[in-house]
Formats: structure tokens, C-alpha cells, sequence
């Protein structure tokens, strides 16, 4: 994300933003105008979240993303070797999204 912001290719949207009416026609309107990646700060309803959106949109980004130069052959070729060869997959026991999380008082909706 340093790296986008850096580049001029991630701005922060500060306003607040719905989620049910506004964000998706905000991120197809960015796509279509091949804008910046979008960090929205400020969501309706979901104090203190943060939302990323279209941060692998551009040929830009890819570029930033891959440490490569603006050149859709190289990003090209670097996701076709990526895709000939995949990181193994490992199991774990567990993680942070595993993890339950409670604030307040619990509710019991049973």
C-alpha cells in the first residue's frame, strides 16, 4: 500500500461513505476512469474500518505490485511464471481469523 500511495496510485477517500448505496458505484466509477486505488476511511455504520478497493486495476499498479517496469509483457509473463509455479500450500492449526473476538456484553442468540 506504501509503494501505491508512493506511486500516486492509492488516494484515502475521508469522506463517509455507505456501503449499501454509495461504495460499489464509487469503485465501478474509479474502474471505468482507470483512477487510483481507494482506502475508504470513513464507512457508514463500521466505525474505525478501513476498505480497499482497486489496488490491481491498472497496468500501473500490476507494475508497482510485481517490482516491475510499465510493460504488460513482463507483468504478463511474471503472473504466467507465478501460475507455473505456486507457492505449496501449508496447513496450520490455526490463525487470527480463527480467533473470536468479543466486545461488550456477549448475547446469547440461542
Amino acid at each position: 500500500m506504501k509503494l501505491l500511495e508512493y506511486s500516486g496510485l492509492l488516494k484515502h477517500v475521508k469522506a463517509e461513505v455507505d456501503l449499501k448505496h454509495e461504495l460499489g458505484a464509487i469503485c465501478v466509477r474509479g474502474l471505468k476512469l482507470r483512477g487510483p486505488g481507494l482506502m475508504f476511511e470513513n464507512s457508514k455504520g463500521y466505525p474505525g474500518m478501513r476498505f480497499l478497493s482497486n489496488i490491481l486495476s491498472t497496468t500501473e499498479q500490476l507494475a508497482v505490485a510485481f517490482g516491475k517496469d510499465v510493460d504488460e509483457q513482463k507483468i504478463y509473463e511474471t503472473i504466467q511464471a507465478g501460475k507455473a509455479n505456486p507457492v505449496p500450500l501449508q496447513l496450520v492449526e490455526g490463525g487470527p481469523c480463527q480467533e473470536e473476538v468479543h466486545l461488550g456484553e456477549d448475547v446469547d442468540i440461542n
